[in-house]
């Protein structure tokens, strides 16, 4: 089960990003603080947190990596962050302190 908590909107411009949140995983407690809820081409998703690599690299597309994941999101665990996160999101921008939860 995850909940959410701190769902704090942001107003970055030209940005994708248009909130912060908390993510507790359930029933252990672990806190994955600062992931990004963004607003893609497909509706809202979730990502963790990154940080900027001293060395950016190139991947097998030629594309240049300038930020690592914290915490990586198996398929399965992304879907449901995602859902709980569409759940907790408020387009109009309040923040949200209560807790949205799914099951594992």
């Amino acid at each position: 089960m995850f909940k959410v908590k701190r769902m704090t909107p942001v107003n970055w411009k030209n940005s994708i990003v248009k909130a912060t949140c908390d993510i507790i995983v359930m029933p252990h407690g672990i806190v994955l603080r600062d992931c990004l809820v963004k607003e893609g081409k497909y509706g809202i998703f979730v990502t963790s947190p990154s940080k900027e690599l001293k060395e950016p690299w190139v991947n097998d597309e030629g594309k240049e990596i300038k930020y690592m994941d914290l915490v990586f999101f198996p398929k399965e665990i992304r879907d449901e962050l995602n859902k709980v996160c569409m759940e907790a999101y408020d387009p109009m921008g309040s923040q949200h302190t209560a807790d949205a939860e799914l099951p594992l």
